[in-house]
């Protein structure tokens, strides 16, 4: 009888032989044990014994092919009677299982099943495992199927096949020599010739842990303001402190909800004042992962630091000349930073006018 090749998963899968002998005898199917099968929601065992002479049938159909389906079953037939000195023959019915299997060398996230992740700027080694045996006419087909979370199609590059060939467990192995934005969810489909069929891996879900550069904040004394953190990949929470401060700022943070892959953290400053200028920073905590990603973005507060008049006392219809001097980080100030400064004339009146 001639092996099978088979996929894991496949269903309905029939063994068959036929015989010639005479009546009485009996027949049966026999496991790896030599224990006789029975229909059952395994298997479907069906004689075709009833003629006096034959030819006779004895066929086995196993629903559903398992990684632990025996790999040998044996078609037994015995004579009875006045025909018993001829004893028993055997048929061997060899099944070969066939399956791919995909691992990577991220770490997996405890209680998701399939769920891996990596911090970006690292890479990622994806190894497809699949049976080659050389039984088989022709070399199977590898293809990678990568999809980020809108069903779009990641670029993996072109794997590397060296390992690819005739053996009993044949290996394709394809590096990602970066994972910026490649948090997505990853297959092998290995296609093997003639009728057996295409298997298709198990999944990986793998979340690129990331995050977008803050950007300093300036802000005038008594204005409003904000700082923002950025983080990708996977949601979580966020909590802020500052720098040499142990003041509970949760109060004023905004953590909003995970989409398109990122999760925006805003911490909020009112009416702000010269002491809230500094350091702070803002750690993602993700769900099921013990380690932090921590960004650091700082608040400077401008503020007006002299005013100043020249000379200080001066008589009626001279001129007088005041200066005002403004703090702010000059070197630190982005390019396209623009400032208007306003003077105001308040009078004996407590009313106060804007000079042009």
């Amino acid at each position: 009888m001639a092996e099978q090749q088979v996929l894991v998963g496949a269903n309905n899968v029939v063994f068959t032989t036929t015989f010639s002998g005479q009546q009485p005898l009996t027949a049966a199917w026999l496991d790896a044990n030599s224990t006789p099968l029975n229909t059952d929601g395994t298997y479907t065992v069906v004689k075709d014994i009833s003629s006096a002479t034959g030819p006779y049938t004895l066929s086995l159909t196993i629903a559903s092919i398992t990684a632990t389906t025996p790999s040998s079953f044996t078609a037994k037939v015995t004579m009875q009677g006045s025909c018993a000195a001829l004893g028993a023959f055997e048929q061997v019915a060899e099944l070969q299982t066939l399956e791919s299997t995909l691992t990577s060398d991220a770490t997996d996230i405890p209680g998701e099943a399939g769920s891996q992740y990596v911090f970006e700027g690292n890479d990622v080694k994806f190894t497809c495992s699949y049976n080659n045996p050389p039984e088989l006419s022709s070399t199977p087909t590898v293809i990678w199927e990568a999809l980020d979370s809108n069903g779009a199609a990641i670029n993996v590059g072109t794997p590397d096949e060296s390992a690819k060939g005739y053996s009993p467990e044949g290996s394709v192995i394809i590096t990602l020599t970066t994972v910026i934005a490649n948090s997505g969810t990853y297959k092998c489909k290995v296609t093997y010739p003639g009728s057996i069929g295409q298997s298709v891996s198990n999944a990986i879900v793998l979340s690129v842990i990331g995050s977008k550069p803050p950007t300093d904040t300036f802000i005038g004394l008594g204005g409003d303001g904000t700082l923002q953190c950025t983080f990708t990949g996977r949601t979580g929470t966020v909590a802020w402190t500052k720098t040499g401060s142990t003041t509970d700022l949760s109060a004023d943070v905004n953590t909003g909800t995970y989409q398109n892959g990122e999760i925006v953290s805003t911490l909020s400053f009112t009416a702000v004042t010269s002491d809230k200028e500094g350091q702070y920073s803002c750690t993602m905590t993700y769900n099921g992962i013990t380690e932090t990603k921590t960004l650091q973005v700082w608040l400077k507060v401008m503020r007006v630091t002299s005013v100043t008049a020249t000379p200080i006392y001066n008589s009626v219809g001279d001129s007088i000349a005041f200066s005002c001097a403004v703090s702010w980080p000059v070197a630190d100030l982005p390019s396209d930073f623009t400032h208007t400064v306003v003077w105001t004339r308040t009078g004996a009146d407590s009313n106060s006018v804007t000079l042009g």
